[in-house]
């Protein structure tokens, strides 16, 4: 379809053969004037043939320039919708890319803000790994003073318990020599109390030693023949 003005350029191109044609129909009519004025002005045939070949020439010239133009347009009109379906593909692949890349800083945000938080954690641990050290720095010291306080107590219970054999020892010769004494005062007149297997006398029969025994004698301290008097009735 041809718009209004390649319309318009139709026509007058139509206009202007129709007037070549009847230029060219009325020329048979004025060869014989046009030769019989060469012939009056004694122009050259040669040189009238001549300018009609440049004519032709310039004419044949110009379609061959109009035709390589019209060639090298088309050939560049062509290289342009090749390039413009270049450039769609890559304005689509720049579009796909920048989606890509949007994604891609969503995800290192979120991998940043994970490794802030990772930071904050792991700094967290540190403290408390430091807290933990000092704690058990001063637990082992704890300890360290609990060891010694406990050697302490071990050799002040020595101590003690050695005192409290000595103390008993002197109680046992004490009252040894308590015995000894009274025996040697009483002499053989006192009446003591024993039993057949047991050990000591008893001043008493009512003590309580002797409460499940049976078979209790009674009799001088010599006759019983036991060395040592009951410490608890004695």
């Amino acid at each position: 379809m041809l718009d209004k003005e390649e319309k318009e350029q139709v026509e007058t191109q139509l206009a202007n053969d129709a007037v070549d044609g009847e230029a060219a129909s009325s020329q048979p009519s004025k060869a014989g004037g046009i030769r019989q004025w060469c012939a009056d002005k004694k122009k050259p045939f040669a040189a009238i043939i001549m300018l009609s070949v440049l004519l032709v020439a310039s004419i044949a010239a110009g379609c061959i320039v109009y035709t390589a133009e019209h060639n090298t347009l088309a050939s560049v009109n062509e290289e342009c919708a090749g390039l413009q379906v270049d450039l769609d593909e890559a304005n689509a692949r720049i579009a796909s890319l920048q989606k890509s890349n949007k994604e891609l800083e969503g995800k290192l945000s979120s991998a940043e803000k994970e490794r802030d938080s990772f930071k904050a954690e792991v700094g967290g641990y540190q403290d408390q790994q430091a807290t933990i050290a000092d704690e058990k720095a001063k637990l082992e010291d704890l300890h360290a003073q609990l060891d010694a306080l406990q050697a302490e107590r071990d050799s002040l219970q020595e101590q003690i318990d050695a005192k409290k054999l000595a103390e008993e020892k002197a109680a046992q010769e004490k009252e040894q020599r308590r015995i000894e004494k009274e025996s040697k005062s009483a002499g053989n007149s006192q009446i003591v109390y024993w039993v057949s297997g047991g050990k000591v006398y008893h001043t008493t029969p009512d003590c309580p030693t002797l409460k499940r025994s049976s078979g209790i004698h009674s009799g001088s301290i010599s006759a019983s023949g036991k060395s040592r008097c009951c410490k608890v009735c004695g």
